[in-house]
């Protein structure tokens, strides 16, 4: 379970991204940086693939604009569990903290930008020696999936960051 929840971790946050497309609210250089970070991955993310395969699991996120999120997975269970928290994103890297004051398990590369569709992508690459690669779409979290979730159920099991 350790295992699941460490590529988890690196799926989410899942969000150092290595895709390529049309640069959203980045710098001159081609990466997500400077100050239109947080813009550039504002929104509702839902998970579409791990490691280049479909994920057995579910994890939509809410990165707000104000540097808060809210991640809301099922991975452990058959509910969802809500994990809030903070994070920064700066020049393509995003780490953050959960509301408990834990950290991240490792920051993630990121990249924002669009598929063949033209659906907005994050691609997100972990910072670790075997780097996992998680692609979410932007998505509205369904309510059914919201009304759900419970922060106190999700404090009891390791998050998937």
């Amino acid at each position: 379970m350790k295992r699941i929840n460490i590529w988890s971790l690196v799926a989410m946050l899942c969000f150092g991204l290595t895709a390529c497309g049309e640069n959203l609210g980045g710098d001159d250089n081609g990466g997500n940086g400077g100050n239109d970070s947080k813009v550039a991955i504002a929104g509702e993310w839902g998970i579409v693939s791990w490691n280049g395969a479909e994920p057995v699991f579910d994890i939509y996120v809410d990165f707000n604009e104000d540097g808060t999120f809210e991640m809301y997975q099922q991975v452990y269970s058959l509910t969802y569990e809500l994990f809030t928290g903070h994070y920064v994103a700066d020049k393509g890297i995003i780490n953050g903290s959960y509301s408990d004051g834990s950290a991240w398990k490792c920051s993630y590369k990121y990249t924002v930008d669009k598929d063949e569709a033209g659906v907005q992508r994050l691609t997100l690459d972990s910072e670790e020696t075997i780097v996992v690669t998680s692609v979410y779409t932007a998505t509205e979290i369904p309510a059914e999936v919201k009304a759900e979730a419970s922060e106190t159920r999700a404090m009891e099991v390791e998050p998937f960051l």
